[in-house]
């Protein structure tokens, strides 16, 4: 985690000390990065978000929601790895793969969009990620047999304005580099959060592996575009160019 920040150097580094502690109650699995706007710390775990004064560790505001019944996969086990800020919003990924938006200073919902129906496997794990005027989210549940996809939405209204699939439809060009059955519950899945490249104006999302994981029995050929990275127009998610650096 690269920072440009220049007040912790090899000579400080040995002073730093914990200025507070605050616990999130009930959350077994804590995989969050936490993100600092404006004084204000969000620090997250499955459909529970904090909003923590950053200097006292005082709580301002909680939003919490129920646990999904019946969920498989990594949201199962309270896992949620942070949240998107832009202007007044703070975006999160609830565990059965809906996308929300609060205000960040109040904690009030306002809007939720659902990314998938989590009766196919889907979850919701990873950070949301904010470029332009839109939130973009990958999902989870590959190893379940869900299908990856990218998606954007509007930061004010939560409409979806895009969708990149992260393996081809039976028909589709490059299909055929799945052959046999697997490809109708393929995962790679998209959980990681992505990159932005302001100058380039690109996206690059890293895309995990195929399922069934262990046997490509029924999945031989390539697999695309499992455990590749993809490069994408942040606009449209039109594909500008893959890597694929595990083929099959």
């Amino acid at each position: 985690r690269y920072s440009a920040l220049t007040q912790i150097t090899e000579g400080n580094v040995a002073r730093l000390a914990p200025r507070w502690v605050f616990t999130l109650p009930n959350v077994s699995q804590g995989q969050v990065t936490p993100v600092v706007a404006d004084g204000l710390m969000y620090v997250s775990a499955a459909n529970d978000l904090y909003a923590l004064d950053a200097g006292s560790g005082r709580q301002v505001w909680n939003y919490r929601r129920p646990r999904t019944r019946g969920l498989a996969g990594v949201a199962a086990r309270g896992v949620n790895r942070g949240v998107a800020v832009s202007g007044d919003r703070v975006f999160m990924a609830t565990d059965n793969a809906h996308l929300i938006a609060l205000n960040r200073f109040s904690g009030a919902l306002l809007w939720e969009a659902q990314m998938a129906d989590w009766r196919q496997n889907y979850n919701g794990t990873g950070a949301p990620m904010v470029v332009g005027n839109l939130v973009i989210s990958g999902i989870a549940g590959g190893d379940e047999g869900a299908r990856g996809f990218v998606a954007a939405y509007e930061q004010t209204t939560g409409k979806e304005v895009w969708r990149f699939w992260s393996v081809p439809a039976r028909g589709d060009p490059e299909a055929d580099t799945w052959k046999g059955s697997a490809i109708d519950h393929p995962g790679a899945a998209t959980w990681m959060t992505g990159s932005y490249d302001a100058e380039l104006d690109t996206l690059y999302w890293a895309i995990g592996n195929p399922g069934p994981d262990m046997i490509g029995d029924e999945r031989q050929g390539d697999n695309l575009y499992s455990d590749s990275v993809v490069a994408l127009d942040p606009k449209t998610g039109r594909r500008k160019w893959h890597f694929q650096f595990t083929p099959h």
